[in-house]
């Protein structure tokens, strides 16, 4: 009978110590509980079942390790009603006492897995261990002390989360009711049953739910997030990008419209006058966009007629001066005047065939010719006739 309630007891500590794979474990200060207990006790054997029923009273303190595992201390006392009966009896109201240590375990939670709303409902079966002292007559020599254990289920009703009623049917030996041969054992002649009701006031958060993941899982997981996390930069980075483009051309739109207003007031007369000039010695202008280097396609019908001039003409020569207007930064400017100046060379030779030799390209830096100073994005190509 021993072994096989020590094999249980160790089986069940072995359950308890998995059960924590599924919860957070609170720290130390958390999960306590105090509690309060009465009810009734009677001797199993040699005894009147009813008749010498008596009443207890009790106390404990207890900590839930795990959802299945409790630990805990507590105190029980016995109710003298022996003198009512003109029985050998104590002097005080207290007939016996027994303070020890128990372990519950939790039978919904071992079996049927912890839940993270707590039940209503629950059962435990709890055993213990102590000390036990019954107070008869000490001027008699009756008093004595025990060893004492006992063993039985726990009813718990849930109330909120921090009321708990309990129903307590148990049995508790008295180890020394042995015999000659076994002084020390589980005899019924030294047993009781008893019956007790209490309530338990919860201290602390209880336990959290985890999910437990593979660890391949939790690797693809972080891969995904940091996948997500480049992206999201990316996206960032390209939004910028496109604000400044966007405020670019909204940039370039508002001075198109400017220009536009000023050739709808002939401003640009002048300027067609001296392109269309009949004198050999006359200048073209080749007119840029803002920041750029390239010959747009309207602008081109200007490179040509002078790539044509220069053909026809074998001692006429082009000087080609770049200039930027005076927006933006002054050293950049002074290299986008030289590259532009560049591009119109480039055009002449590479793609009309005109002789090097017959151009000339240099930069002329910020201009200040043109009162419009998007106009100023200009290469202006004067020809010369050494004719």
């Amino acid at each position: 009978m021993r072994k096989s309630i020590i094999l249980v007891i160790l089986g069940l500590l072995s359950l308890a110590t998995t059960a924590q794979e599924a919860v957070v474990v609170p720290s130390l200060k958390d999960n306590w509980s105090v509690g309060v207990e009465a009810g009734v006790t009677t001797p199993l054997k040699h005894s009147h079942f009813f008749g010498d029923m008596r009443g207890i009273f009790g106390a404990h303190i207890q900590r839930q390790v795990t959802p299945i595992l409790g630990l805990g201390v507590e105190g029980t006392f016995g109710i003298n009603t022996s003198s009512w009966w003109k029985q050998i009896h104590s002097s005080t109201v207290i007939d016996n006492s027994y303070v020890g240590a128990y372990a519950t375990f939790d039978m919904w939670n071992l079996f049927g897995g912890y839940r993270c709303c707590k039940r209503t409902f629950s059962m435990d079966v709890f055993v213990g261990a102590g000390w036990g002292h019954k107070f008869i007559n000490h001027a008699n020599g009756l008093d004595e002390n025990f060893m004492g254990t006992k063993a039985g289920l726990s009813f718990n009703f849930r109330c909120n989360d921090f009321v708990n009623v309990r129903l307590k049917p148990y049995f508790a030996w008295n180890m020394c009711e042995g015999s000659s041969q076994s002084p020390v054992a589980y005899n019924a002649n030294g047993a009781t049953f008893n019956l007790t009701a209490g309530v338990d006031f919860n201290l602390g958060k209880g336990f959290n739910c985890v999910v437990v993941r593979d660890l391949s899982e939790i690797g693809q997981l972080n891969k995904q997030v940091n996948d997500m996390r480049n992206q999201l930069d990316e996206y960032a980075h390209n939004i910028v990008i496109l604000q400044g483009e966007k405020e670019a051309v909204e940039s370039e739109l508002e001075e198109l419209r400017k220009s536009t207003d000023a050739m709808n007031n002939n401003a640009h007369e002048v300027v067609k006058e001296e392109i269309v000039s009949n004198d050999p010695n006359f200048v073209r202008y080749i007119f840029f966009k803002r920041g750029m280097t390239t010959i747009t396609d309207e602008q081109l019908p200007n490179v040509a007629m002078i790539a044509e001039y220069l053909t026809e003409n074998p001692g006429a020569t082009v000087s080609i001066d770049g200039y930027s207007s005076s927006d933006g930064n002054r050293q950049k400017n002074v290299l986008l005047a030289q590259r532009r100046a560049d591009a119109v060379k480039d055009a002449l030779v590479n793609k009309y065939g005109v002789n090097p030799a017959k151009v000339k390209a240099q930069g002329g830096g910020i201009s200040h010719k043109f009162d419009q100073d998007s106009w100023n994005r200009v290469s202006i190509c004067t020809i010369q006739d050494n004719d």
